[in-house]
């Protein structure tokens, strides 16, 4: 089955490449019309890559944790955050 197109001007590509976020082995797809995907396999079904997806839903709740803490409790997580990891926080930030 050929890569799936918007319309006839629509000009689509597809590559082997690595997940950004988890590493494994995917497709990207992307077109003129602005679509940006990247598959498991390519052909039908589609199965759409879902790692992304599953980043973003651990971002929302991080950030719904977040929103019940008070700032200080959240400067400090980030202080021993940075600590524990050899960061420097810019002063401007502190």
């Amino acid at each position: 089955m050929p890569i799936p197109t918007h319309d006839l001007s629509c000009i689509t590509k597809a590559f082997n490449t690595k997940c950004p976020d988890c590493k494994c082995d995917v497709y990207f797809f992307s077109c003129n019309c602005g679509s940006k995907v990247y598959f498991d396999d390519l052909g039908d079904p589609w199965p759409k890559h879902r790692c992304n997806e599953r980043n973003i839903r651990k971002r929302l709740e991080l950030m719904q944790d977040l929103e019940r803490r008070s700032h200080d409790e959240i400067y400090t997580i980030i202080m021993e955050f940075s600590e524990d990891r050899g960061y420097d926080i810019p002063e401007k930030y502190l």
